[in-house]
Parts: C-alpha cells; structure tokens; sequence
C-alpha cells in the first residue's frame, strides 16, 4: 500500500464498487449469500469483499459495502466453521497491512 499509485488506485476501486454493485443486484442473503445455510457462493465473497473493504482503506481510498453486505458477513463470521477458517486469514492480512503501512 505505501507504494502506490494513487490513480490506479482510485480505478480499481471503481472497478470494484462497479462489481459490488452487481454482486449486489445478483444477491439476496438469506441470511448467507444465496441460501439459508452456508455453502460454496459464500467463500470467495466473504474473503475478497472483505480483502478489498480492508486493502482500499488501507491505501486511503475506502469503500462501503451494501448493508445487506455487512450484515451477511457479520452473520457468516458468526458460524464457528467459517471464523476458525478465516480467523487466521484475517489476523494476518491485518497484520501484514499495518506492516505495510507503517
């Protein structure tokens, strides 16, 4: 992040709200990405939208996601599977960002 171009930046994270906004009209959870229990659909958004959520905040140029966003991903965290899979994912991508940020 420190080593960053600031217009490239500012495009990915268009590029990315662009997608946010499709996943978003592709959605709706119930409460888990497109069922009332966890599966597959819900792995890869649940790791990048938050990648991304914390990465462009990182490099200045924050996002919001979709409150229906937030609260399945906060629903997701609350299954104990899901938080002792990612729970180390995001210890370290934290770490690895006040790292690279420092």
């Amino acid at each position: 992040p420190t080593n960053r171009d600031n217009a490239q930046v500012a495009t990915l994270r268009q590029d990315i709200e662009k997608r946010i906004g499709q996943l978003s009209e592709w959605t709706q959870p119930q409460p888990y990405l497109l069922t009332s229990f966890i599966s597959l659909a819900d792995c890869g958004p649940l790791v990048t939208l938050q990648l991304a959520q914390e990465l462009l905040a990182a490099c200045s140029q924050p996002i919001e996601l979709p409150a229906k966003f937030r609260d399945w991903i906060e629903t997701a965290w609350l299954n104990p599977a899901v938080e002792r899979a990612l729970a180390p994912w995001r210890a370290a991508t934290r770490t690895w960002l006040t790292q690279s940020t420092a």
